[in-house]
């Protein structure tokens, strides 16, 4: 896991940067519309979790940008 955030301008700040770079990654986003529903509806706020996954050979070129 290379970043999590729970600020989605964030998540995309960082994965602009791994797109611009040619940087190859995953992403994940934990609580996805049923959750988001489910949590709204029960008067809590919906916040969802941003993953961003690299491989270990790429971790090193990946953390200067997003310094």
């Amino acid at each position: 896991m290379l970043y999590t955030t729970f600020d989605q301008m964030q998540y995309f700040k960082v994965k602009n940067h791994l797109l611009a770079e040619s940087i190859p990654h995953r992403s994940k986003i934990d609580g996805g519309s049923r959750d988001l529903n489910r949590r709204t509806a029960a008067g809590g706020r919906p916040n969802p979790i941003y993953e961003l996954y690299v491989r270990k050979e790429d971790e090193h070129r990946a953390l200067q940008g997003i310094r």
